[in-house]
């Protein structure tokens, strides 16, 4: 049954009408007017992930990409107001996990038992046709490329066996064989020893007459045995006359040598090789297969082991091709076999993890002769690592409670009693503002805290900008003295001029708390803390217990401690999580294996040295960015906010953020009002347009994004930003995807707002 399919004489509501619609091997919807799933069946549901009851009652928009939703609704308008004709259209839906499918839709009118008009939607996945289809341009906008950088020799010639083209390494080769010098247009014949020319004729008239062969020549020219596979296709005009012959020759000579050799031992080991779960493969140094076992071509998610043999490693197996090119190198280099986990593409563009034995096989000589591989597919392993990894940030939340319990009452045992304090000053303008700056550092703080948790449970994303090492830790020096205590030293080494690295600034700060914090413990509350930095050139053996290192260009951070110093025999296990020195209740296992996690996703290495009553040092390896995107400045602005004239109105369920948003953006001049909610808003905009909306995303009754949707229908130019204290990744996804309002975060600086509020107006 195809799309187009409709029901004829069905009458909505009849056991009929329901087989149809339940057992259709289609996805299957019913919509009233308003675009509310009346019924789906239970194909349409699984497909999209969901039940049968969760999609039910539910806007048919909820399961269709944000760029889509508005020709959804023209469609289904379209559909009910021609009963007599069917509608068809393509567009994205979204799956419950997020993940997007291409679907072609038919929709036409029908009638509820009551007469009210519904609208009967079949849906069929197109998603692999899709992306064929983008497959197939990117590849004819390639070819040319292709072809004249590959290898392998490519030409063609005319009815009358006269050059039309041809690929440079074509043109060397006939030269170095023949010694002629070919061009276009000359008749290639003419320009080879007699002795083969009937030969060669005879290929050319066999593709002349439309046959399609291969076949494999040996020569001897210049000092050189070349094997070599050729392959004879006919040039067929769009109106199917053959016009000349395009012709293929590849170099086979590693191929036969190695076949040869592998013949000679080929029976060894051959069941094992047949029927072992891994994946095996020998190849040359290019990357062309010499011989699979089964388990790898249905590791690929080929059909057969011809198929995967026309492979090349580099362009159509490894996601990298860099990875099999360093993988190689090393595995030459250390003279044994090399175990790495690099990353796969299956036929279907699949990508997958495997962890690969790498082993170079030479002859008697010491001469290389290819790369024998054994394969392991991964995926579900990495799968459960995932899932354990995850199930243990849950159980450390628990425990890390009370160490954040514990720096949040320390930081509200600074603002509370402060803000007492002011009282007693307020007619000392020196004394207010310096209270006043303990309470926002304090606050500040508090907010990383808050922001450090988050990103620790997996709520908050990573941010990448580009900084200043130097910079974060003269920033993070301040905290740390209040960390570490007034006992121990601290000590800061910096050379001057680092250049830029790429990093998320909270989370770079959150590793060198956590050092400091495991260097004060393992100090007993005396001694001395050294933080250093250096740029350093790394040549991929420079750092002695560390495997895999990139070369490149690095900054050093080094963090060294005169304490007790780590016994030798548990050193390795630091990094393991919940791996702990520390009495019961004295830490949680984890400051360690968060900061090499941390350190790994900023594509860096991490290493500690350590000795008994000497001290320990970790040492970490960031690279260096070559973006030349604006530094992001640590530093907090000092300038004074800039003041306005506009109309603000302000939208929050929380009264008291009213109430202080309002005192601030009053004295910076501007025309405030508040509204407790976002019907409240509704109706006072309504009333009284403002210049700019600032909106809580989420509050009590209808959200932000919902508020100023409603806003927007009434003006569609309002000016709006959202403020938030925390959304749902995926809410903050949909918010810049829909490019719908700047999010200013909470707490915010006066500075910060006033600044976002000034740029939101020009705009």
């Amino acid at each position: 049954m195809n799309n187009s399919d409709q029901p004829q004489g069905l009458s909505f509501g009849t056991q009929r009408f329901h087989l149809f619609f339940e057992y259709n091997p289609l996805m299957c919807f019913i919509v009233n007017a308003d675009g509310i799933v009346r019924d789906v069946n239970t194909l349409g549901a699984e497909e999209l992930g969901y039940t049968k009851v969760e999609l039910i009652g539910r806007s048919v928009l909820d399961v269709f990409h944000p760029e889509d939703k508005k020709t959804v609704s023209k469609h289904v308008d379209d559909c009910l107001q021609t009963s007599d004709k069917m509608h068809s259209w393509e567009l994205r839906k979204v799956r419950k996990n997020h993940a997007v499918i291409w679907v072609r839709e038919v929709g036409r009118s029908i009638e509820d038992t009551d007469g009210t008009k519904l609208v009967l939607i079949t849906c069929e996945n197109i998603t692999a046709q899709r992306h064929l289809e983008e497959e197939m341009k990117n590849s004819k906008a390639n070819l040319s490329a292709v072809i004249e950088n590959t290898r392998d020799s490519i030409w063609s010639v005319d009815m009358e066996c006269r050059i039309l083209t041809m690929n440079t390494q074509f043109r060397e080769m006939f030269f170095l064989a023949y010694g002629t010098q070919l061009t276009t247009g000359m008749a290639i014949l003419e320009h080879i020893p007699n002795d083969i020319r009937p030969t060669w004729n005879e290929f050319y008239q066999r593709t002349f007459q439309g046959e399609h062969f291969t076949v494999e020549q040996h020569y001897e020219f210049a000092g050189i045995s070349l094997d070599t596979e050729i392959s004879f296709n006919p040039i067929v005009a769009a109106d199917g006359s053959i016009t000349g012959a395009a012709v293929y020759s590849k170099d086979i000579t590693e191929r036969k040598n190695a076949e040869k050799a592998l013949r000679e031992s080929e029976e060894k080991y051959r069941s094992i090789f047949e029927n072992i779960a891994e994946g095996i493969y020998q190849s040359t140094e290019e990357g062309q297969f010499i011989t699979i076992n089964p388990s790898l071509t249905k590791m690929l998610g080929y059909d057969s082991t011809d198929e995967v043999m026309m492979l090349n490693l580099n362009r159509d197996v490894y996601a990298n091709a860099e990875d099999r090119i360093i993988l190689n190198r090393e595995t030459l280099a250390m003279g044994k076999s090399y175990y790495v986990e690099v990353n796969w593409k299956k036929k279907d563009g699949t990508i997958f993890p495997v962890r690969l034995n790498d082993r170079a096989v030479l002859d008697t000589k010491g001469i290389f002769q290819y790369y024998e591989v054994t394969v392991e597919d991964v995926s579900e392993q990495r799968k459960l690592e995932e899932h354990l990894v995850q199930s243990q940030k849950i159980e450390s939340i628990g425990r890390i409670a009370g160490g954040v319990a514990h720096d949040m009452n320390n930081m509200l045992a600074v603002i509370l009693p402060t803000a007492e304090m002011m009282k007693d000053f307020s007619d000392d303008a020196e004394l207010v503002k310096k209270y006043s700056a303990v309470i926002s550092s304090s606050a500040r703080r508090a907010a990383d805290i808050v922001k450090q948790l988050l990103v620790f449970s997996r709520q908050t994303p990573s941010q990448m900008v580009l900084m200043n090492l130097n910079d974060l830790i003269k920033e993070t020096q301040k905290m740390l003295e209040h960390v570490i205590g007034k006992n121990i030293t601290v000590e800061i080494l910096l050379e001057n001029g680092l250049p830029m690295i790429e990093a998320d600034m909270t989370q770079l700060q959150q590793v060198l708390i956590n050092l400091s914090v495991n260097a004060r413990d393992a100090m007993s509350g005396n001694g001395t803390l050294l933080i250093s930095t250096r740029k350093i050139r790394l040549e991929g053996k420079t750092i002695s217990g560390l495997e895999n290192v990139v070369p490149g260009n690095y900054i050093e951070l080094k963090v060294a401690d005169t304490g007790s110093g780590i016994p030798e025999e548990i050193v390795s296990k630091v990094f393991d999580a919940f791996f702990s020195t520390k009495g019961a209740g004295q830490g949680t296992g984890l400051g360690l294996a968060v900061v090499k996690s941390i350190v790994l996703k900023h594509k860096g290495y991490i290493d500690v040295v350590s000795e008994i009553a000497n001290g320990t040092t970790f040492t970490i390896y960031l690279p260096i960015s070559d973006s030349d995107r604006p530094e992001r400045t640590v530093l907090v602005s000092e300038e004074l906010p800039p003041r306005g004239n506009a109309s603000i109105l302000i939208v929050d369920d929380e009264e008291e953020i009213l109430k202080v948003s309002k005192k601030i953006f009053s004295d910076l001049g501007y025309y405030v009002r508040t509204a407790q909610s976002g019907i409240k808003a509704i109706e006072m905009y309504r009333k009284n347009r403002a210049d700019i909306v600032l909106l809580d995303i989420q509050m009590r009754g209808i959200d932000g994004r919902e508020t100023l949707r409603r806003l927007r229908e009434i003006d569609p130019n309002a000016k709006a930003l959202y403020i938030t204290g925390y959304a749902r990744p995926e809410i903050l996804s949909a918010i810049e995807q829909g490019n719908e309002a700047v999010i200013i975060q909470k707490p915010f600086s006066i500075q910060a707002m006033a600044e976002a509020i000034r740029k939101a107006l020009q705009e």
